[in-house]
């Protein structure tokens, strides 16, 4: 792993935990290129998810999207995925254009300029707010 991309990574995080993207999740580096999210849906404030984002390469590169179980910590429990448009629980993946795995089942997003994250910016705020987007308008409910 390149020592640029986990300098990029450290001060985007940076920012972003300065933020107002920050004040309604909670996020905790695990690894160089790796956060972890525990937010609640605005519709069902009771529910906690907890969803992990990993990079292989950054900022040009698409974070992987998985949820983890909050008890085992596994990414493998299809009841710790949330419901709604783009979310494949059973497949344990998402159908989005700003990760790693929507491109896997979509390649032909690769070659459009709008299905990738601005590489511009931060790419660590970009992706929280595509799923705070998410959450807060396509979120409905705890897949069973």
């Amino acid at each position: 792993m390149e020592e640029f991309d986990k300098a990029c990574f450290d001060d985007d995080l940076k920012e972003v935990l300065t933020n107002e993207v920050a004040k309604r999740c909670k996020i905790e580096k695990m690894a160089d290129l790796e956060i972890s999210v525990a937010l609640e849906p605005r519709v069902a404030p009771a529910e906690a998810f907890v969803v992990r984002l990993r990079w292989t390469s950054y900022p040009s590169g698409l974070p992987s999207l998985k949820f983890l179980d909050g008890i085992l910590g596994g990414d493998s429990n299809p009841k710790a995925w949330p419901t709604g448009q783009g979310m494949r629980a059973p497949s344990l993946d998402s159908c989005m254009h700003w990760t790693l795995e929507g491109h896997g089942l979509h390649p032909e997003w690769n070659s459009v300029a709008s299905y990738r994250l601005d590489v511009e910016g931060n790419v660590l705020r970009q992706a929280l707010m595509f799923l705070r987007q998410w959450f807060d308008n396509e979120y409905t409910g705890r897949h069973q």
